[in-house]
């Protein structure tokens, strides 16, 4: 969502000369700051895991020494003095230090409590940033949480961009993702929701309770709010995309009998400027006799909710009886963000969610931005 951004604890490490990274971290924790500024270089370790406070521990392999220290520093230095360790499980409570002849992925890191695993530096490959992890070719980094680069170190401008880099990959068999974002004309990162095919979501809703009211005012609808799961981007941060790179617009049904229907998709969509948000959409792009064309009249529309008015209609509240923002003419023919049923079934009022032509209301909707490049 909009604004939000994982926080790193800075109670367990100190952070030593990189101000842009959580790449390499000079080992020290419950460790006085006078001994972590006097440990060599040589102590840069790279931590397994993309979350930096990660609990692991590697899973079935024998160790090549054991002993006890009184702190992860300590541990690191006897890998270093063994020119044939390669990374270290230390554990936060009771000491004990395991040093291994091999290094360690993050799929063979088992979640396992008071351990922290750390690999050697890499001195022959690139300088991982942001959290990446250098690949066992020694070449490249893996990238997390949505940078790219051959060193990670920035961020994706969408989705495509991200699944194209190997975020996927690295991160298992999601449904979804949810990572920064920055397109070019934003002055800050974006969390987003990714599609498997590399599609940006600016709108996703469920209904398996627990639904996310889009009954907003103006502000709500530019910030934009939810969860990760029911949400709706920002139109701010949907100017920014769409202004950044061409996107064509998906949009996604399924129906509460299971049956799933292949969404629409448009040519061109892009808001022109940042003001009304006024839509700019051009025709469809697949065969839409079988649902019919109920997005036309959302083009050259500006945005609106019922306490910023901006539809066409000189005597009605579009928004306030749709119970929804939207791109509203006067009205419209169909209604995104309108309420959700459990039923399944319409009752035929403006303010439920519906595609005119549909008697069954959709339990689940998506609309995506389509990289056109």
């Amino acid at each position: 969502m909009t604004r939000q951004k994982a926080s790193a604890s800075l109670n367990a490490f100190s952070f030593v000369g990189l101000t842009h990274t959580l790449t390499y971290l000079l080992l020290v924790l419950n460790t006085p700051s006078t001994e972590a500024s006097a440990a060599p270089a040589s102590h840069l370790f790279i931590r397994v895991g993309e979350d930096r406070l990660l609990s692991c521990k590697p899973l079935d392999v024998t160790e090549r020494t054991r002993i006890s220290t009184r702190s992860v520093i300590d541990c690191s230095r006897h890998c270093v003095a063994d020119a044939g360790c390669q990374s270290v499980a230390y554990h936060d409570v009771d000491g004990l230090c395991l040093l291994y002849d091999q290094t360690w992925g993050e799929d063979q890191c088992a979640v396992t409590a008071g351990w922290q695993t750390w690999m050697k530096k890499r001195t022959d490959g690139p300088v991982c940033e942001n959290g990446g992890q250098l690949k066992p070719n020694g070449t490249s980094c893996q990238c997390f949480r949505g940078y790219v680069g051959d060193r990670c170190q920035r961020l994706m401008e969408d989705c495509l961009e991200g699944k194209e880099s190997g975020h996927y990959l690295a991160m298992g068999k999601q449904d979804q993702k949810y990572l920064l974002s920055k397109p070019r004309l934003s002055p800050r990162e974006i969390r987003v929701g990714c599609s498997l095919q590399g599609e940006t979501l600016f709108q996703q809703r469920f209904f398996s309770g627990g639904e996310v009211s889009f009954t907003r005012g103006w502000q709500d609808y530019v910030d934009g709010f939810g969860t990760d799961s029911r949400h709706w981007l920002g139109l701010q941060n949907l100017w920014y995309f769409t202004n950044s790179k061409s996107y064509d617009l998906g949009l996604y049904f399924h129906l509460i009998n299971e049956t799933r229907i292949s969404y629409p998709r448009y040519s061109g969509f892009r808001l022109t400027e940042n003001v009304t948000y006024t839509a700019s959409l051009g025709p469809p792009i697949v065969d839409m006799s079988a649902l019919g064309d109920h997005l036309k009249g959302m083009n050259g529309q500006r945005f609106s909710t019922y306490d910023n008015d901006n539809d066409n209609s000189t005597t009605r509240n579009c928004a306030m009886e749709y119970g929804a923002g939207w791109w509203f003419n006067a009205c419209a023919e169909a209604n995104f963000n309108g309420r959700m049923s459990d039923t399944g079934v319409r009752e035929n009022v403006l303010d439920e969610m519906f595609w005119e032509g549909l008697n069954t209301i959709p339990k689940s909707v998506s609309l995506k931005l389509i990289n056109r490049n």
